[in-house]
């Protein structure tokens, strides 16, 4: 994971990165899925990023809902789901048939975010040690960039605002918005740790 610098603009904006079918300005992210692209996508990708996430959980859960993030970095199993997790930029999200592919995605693909958040941005033992955890942890998905709250709020709650915020986040003429579930499903906060 790094810090990705301004592309698209010719601009030397430090820290930011410009999503340029969004227009959308992104300071501070770190897209941890940066990197080459892959000669070829696996046709079950989500398939495959849902076992990754439940074979990470059963291996790698301790009481109270926790992880043993230091053993967790190591594994196999996490290089496995990288390997994956660094297809997404060249995966077409719209693909997906229906609310409940959708909803099975976007909540596999926020925990798999959390947990390579965790790890890359280094915290030791609560996401709030690091300032703006949720807007700074950062995937390429197909053409577009999605942050942890982008995923919650905007997808997964068909673009509501969030809780203490100002704005929904996705403006009306962000194409992020086809891929929203809506009616949003009030059951997706029970699996978003």
């Amino acid at each position: 994971g790094r810090s990705v610098g301004c592309r698209g603009l010719g601009g030397g904006v430090p820290g930011c990165w410009q999503d340029s079918k969004v227009g959308e300005w992104m300071p501070g992210r770190v897209i941890l899925n940066a990197g080459k692209l892959p000669a070829k996508v696996p046709v079950d990708l989500p398939e495959r990023l849902s076992l990754h996430l439940t074979r990470l959980l059963a291996a790698f859960s301790e009481r109270r809902r926790r992880l043993a993030y230091r053993r967790l970095a190591g594994a196999e199993a996490w290089r496995l789901a990288l390997d994956d997790l660094v297809t997404l930029p060249a995966w077409d999200p719209g693909c997906l048939n229906g609310p409940a592919e959708r909803i099975a995605f976007w909540c596999n693909l926020y925990n798999l975010l959390v947990i390579h958040g965790v790890l890359e941005l280094g915290i030791e033992e609560d996401v709030r040690e690091q300032p703006d955890f949720f807007r700074r942890s950062s995937y390429r998905v197909g053409g577009f960039f999605f942050c942890l709250d982008d995923i919650r709020h905007g997808i997964l709650r068909d673009n509501r605002r969030p809780p203490h915020g100002l704005w929904r986040p996705f403006s009306e003429t962000d194409a992020r918005l086809a891929l929203r579930v809506s009616p949003p499903e009030p059951r997706v906060h029970f699996v978003m740790g």
